[in-house]
């Protein structure tokens, strides 16, 4: 399943990319899942060390066996991790920690699409193409399902190109901080 187009190949990811996928959903979200990941540590752990474990297993939405990496001169350039939303998921309840609300809320709208939950790319990747290759790769495995992605609404360049490739906005929540605080932007679920 490799595909090479000029410099870039994309690949299934795997376990031992475990180290980049941390990195590219805590880039995607911002550094939530870092603050995340830093509150379920042990006294003395890495947090990064959490993410890296939580990325390394063999089931759930942020499994590695859910991403594609993106390589570009053998180097870790980009993240895709993409899933089925299923279409009879559950409401999401209170056990929802807070600020995960608004995006799960989102999600539920968003039921029954392939559903892009990662899209990044390292700093020195960007503006590359990197994240529209992988963005094609999604419409690919979609096989013509509609698809769903979420994104803070403060992020220009990632809203740009999703509109560039067929996404629109069909629903909005606030984003809010751990104590359900309002925070500037909103978290918008985007559709094609």
């Amino acid at each position: 399943m490799n595909m090479m187009t000029k410099q870039t190949l994309l690949r299934p990811a795997e376990r031992q990319d475990a180290d980049s996928l941390a990195w590219f959903i805590n880039a995607a979200g911002h550094g939530m899942p870092l603050e995340y990941w830093t509150e379920l540590a042990a006294p003395g752990q890495d947090p990064w060390e959490i993410g890296r474990q939580r990325m390394a297993v063999n089931s759930g939405d942020n499994s590695w066996r859910n991403w594609t990496i993106a390589e570009r001169n053998g180097a870790a350039a980009g993240g895709l991790c993409t899933y089925q939303i299923p279409s009879d998921m559950e409401r999401p309840g209170d056990d929802v920690p807070l600020r995960f609300r608004p995006l799960a809320a989102l999600e539920y709208l968003a039921r029954g699409t392939w559903h892009v939950h990662v899209l990044a790319t390292s700093l020195r990747h960007r503006r590359a193409g990197v994240g529209t290759r992988l963005l094609a790769h999604a419409a690919r495995q979609a096989a013509g399902r509609p698809q769903s992605i979420l994104v803070d609404s403060g992020n220009a360049p990632a809203c740009a190109l999703y509109k560039t490739v067929g996404f629109i906005e069909a629903a909005r929540r606030p984003i809010v901080d751990r104590d359900g605080k309002l925070l500037t932007g909103d978290w918008l679920l985007l559709m094609r």
